[in-house]
Formats: structure tokens, sequence, C-alpha cells
């Protein structure tokens, strides 16, 4: 499913030129830099999975995006939330919140919580605060989409 969402993300920009938004070494400059114990799972996307207030984890993905570096974590599957214009109310609402996070619903009807840095200007600090604030967002709806499970 994330993986379904990267490639949605970034296919066009990748097919076009695969370092369009940033060179392989720099990338991995700044995963080292970060700090978190990111794995690579492909040439332009790595995951960490951060420890979390309110699951057993949760599982931040980084890629390189139509034009920006993509930092996001799936909220909720769309098969795992009863959609409602309460649920919907409540994610606009939660999104106005926070500074740099957005909160969206992918094709697939997923639930994402995503920021997006500027390739030009990002180091190992700011994708380790990317990946930090992604994870809190996470856990800060966590516990409200649990009243809006599917059953």
């Amino acid at each position: 499913m994330a993986a379904a969402l990267l490639s949605l993300l970034a296919a066009p920009a990748l097919a076009q030129d695969p370092n369009r938004c940033f060179d392989n070494a720099r990338m991995v400059s700044a995963i080292k830099e970060s700090g978190l114990a990111w794995e690579q799972r492909s040439p332009e996307l790595w995951r960490v999975d951060l420890e979390s207030q309110t699951r057993r984890f949760v599982r931040v993905v980084t890629s390189c995006g139509r034009g920006v570096v993509i930092v996001f974590a799936v909220l909720a599957d769309a098969k795992d939330l009863k959609p409602s214009d309460e649920l919907y109310l409540y994610l606009l609402q939660m999104a106005s919140r926070f500074d740099h996070a957005k909160i969206g619903i992918d094709p697939d009807g997923d639930y994402l919580v995503r920021i997006d840095l500027r390739p030009r200007t990002f180091d190992g600090k700011d994708l380790e605060a990317a990946a930090r604030q992604v994870r809190a967002v996470v856990d800060d709806l966590t516990p409200t989409l649990r009243r809006h499970a599917a059953k």
C-alpha cells in the first residue's frame, strides 16, 4: 500500500530523470546524518519504524517525489475507517493544527500524514525532524480515529 502510494507520487518524476530531486549520494548522506535507523528498500526509497505511544510503531517512508523529498506515514488504511462527515471535519480541523504536516487521502482511500522537504536545502536534521513530526501527528490522531473504525 505505501509502496503503491510512493509509485503514484514518485513515478512521473523518476521516469523523466531518476536524480531529479537529489543525487543518491546526497540522500544517503542525509539518511546517515539523520541518526535514525533507515532501511533502504529500493534505490529511491527508505523507511524507518519509529516508537509510538498509540501503536506498535509508526512506519515512516521517505523518497523523491515531484520536485520534493517526501516523508510520510499511513495514518489508516481505507478499510479500517468508516467514512463520515464527522471524520472528514475532524481531519480538516487537525490539518490546520500542524505547521508542515499535511493530512490527506490517497487514490486508494488510505489516510496519510506527509511532510515535503525542499530537495536543494534539506539535510539529515531536517529529515529526522520531519520523520519525528510525522510520527507525532500519527500518534496524536490515532486515538480519535479509533472511534471511526469500520466495524
